[in-house]
C-alpha cells in the first residue's frame, strides 16, 4: 500500500509483533494477514482438500498448507511473502539491492511493512539496509519505529555503525566510495506515538539518537499529545544567565494521523487542532494525513489536511 508522503516503499524485512495499543488495528498486519490467508485456501483448493469454515481465524494454517503453498505457487495468488502469517519475521535479501536500480530520486519508506528494530533483526541486517542508503544516496529515506530503545542503542555505537556500513558500502557498490558522512544526510529516523504516555517514553530516545533528521508519526493519533518540550525552540541559559538564547533542534517533521479500516478508533478534532497549533508556533511543517474512517485516506477538514513536507 503507497503511502502518500512516501510513493516509493522498500520493504527487505517484513512482519513484526505488537508492543503497544497503536498496533490494535495494524493496518500491516491486517493486509498481509488477508493475503496471507488467500494463498493458504487457494492452496489447499489446488491440491483438492477441503477448507473448513473458521480454520484460518487464528491466522494459523493447517500444518501441511506452507510446504503445498511452496510447491504449487503457480496457484497462488499473491507472492510469496504472504505463505507465512505477518507475526513471522521474514528476510527477503532479494530486495535489498533495489533501491541501487531506481535511476530518478525517490522518497521512500523503509521497512513499514513490518519494524526494521524489532528485537529479532540482526544488527549486520540493519547494517546492510543503511549502506544500501549509503550508496543509492540520491534517494531519501524514511524509517519509522515503534521501539525507540533498540534505535537509540544502534546508532549510540556510532564508531562501529560507520566502520561496518563503509564496509558493507563498498561491497555494495563494488568500489572504493568517497568518505561518509555521518550521520547519513539521506536519512530521516522517526518514531510512531499514539498518545502521550508514548509520545513521552519514544521522543526523547529519538532526539538523542544520532541524526541528520528526526520525525514522529502522530498515526493512529489515540489521545492528545502535547510536543511542546520536542519542537525546535529558543531556551534560556540557567547557567550562564548572561549568555544569548540556546537554540534547541527538536524535531524536524510531525504527521498526524486516524485510524483507518473496519472496528477503528476515534480521533478528535481539536487533538488534531491543538498539534497543528503548536507545529505553526514552532515553525516545524506538519502533515495531516487523513482522518479516522472505514477507508484509508479520507482527508482531514481545512487547515488540519495541510500537508507540508520538509525537503
Amino acid at each position: 500500500m503507497p503511502i502518500s508522503y512516501a510513493p516509493t516503499s522498500w520493504n527487505p524485512a517484513i512482519g513484526c509483533e505488537p508492543v503497544s495499543e497503536g498496533c490494535k488495528n495494524c493496518w500491516a498486519e491486517k493486509l498481509h494477514n488477508r493475503r496471507y490467508k488467500a494463498n493458504v485456501i487457494a492452496a489447499l483448493a489446488g491440491t483438492g482438500e477441503a477448507f473448513k469454515k473458521g480454520t484460518l481465524l487464528d491466522g494459523t494454517p493447517p500444518q501441511n498448507a506452507r510446504v503445498q503453498s511452496l510447491d504449487n505457487r503457480f496457484n497462488l495468488p499473491f507472492p510469496e511473502q504472504y505463505d507465512v502469517p505477518f507475526a513471522q519475521l521474514q528476510f527477503l535479501l532479494g530486495r535489498l539491492s533495489q533501491p541501487l536500480r531506481w535511476r530518478k530520486p525517490r522518497t521512500v519508506a523503509v521497512c513499514f511493512m513490518g519494524d526494521l528494530f524489532e528485537e529479532h533483526v540482526p544488527d549486520e541486517f540493519i547494517e546492510r539496509v543503511l549502506a544500501t542508503a549509503w550508496v543509492a544516496r540520491l534517494h531519501r529515506y524514511l524509517f519509522l519505529t515503534k521501539r525507540a530503545e533498540r534505535m537509540h542503542a544502534f546508532f549510540q555505537e556510532s564508531p562501529k555503525r560507520i566502520y561496518n556500513i563503509g564496509v558493507l558500502g563498498e561491497e555494495i557498490a563494488g568500489r572504493q566510495m568517497p568518505s561518509m558522512i555521518w550521520p547519513l544526510p539521506n536519512v530521516w529516523l522517526g518514531v510512531t506515538a499514539e498518545n502521550q504516555r508514548m509520545a513521552d517514553e519514544r521522543i526523547p530516545l529519538l532526539l538523542d539518537t544520532p541524526a541528520a533528521h528526526r520525525w514522529v508519526s502522530l498515526e493512529p493519533l489515540l489521545g492528545a499529545v502535547d510536543l511542546t518540550h520536542y519542537l525546535p525552540r529558543l531556551a534560556t541559559d540557567t547557567i550562564w544567565p548572561d549568555a544569548a538564547q540556546l537554540y534547541h533542534r527538536g524535531l524536524d517533521w510531525v504527521v498526524v494521523g486516524g485510524e483507518s479500516g473496519p472496528g477503528h478508533r476515534p480521533m478528535d478534532q481539536a487533538w488534531v487542532w491543538d498539534i497543528y497549533d503548536q507545529c505553526g508556533n514552532a515553525d516545524v511543517p506538519y502533515y495531516g494525513k487523513q482522518i479516522a474512517a472505514s477507508r484509508p485516506g479520507q482527508p482531514l477538514p481545512a487547515h488540519l489536511g495541510r500537508k507540508e513536507l520538509p525537503w
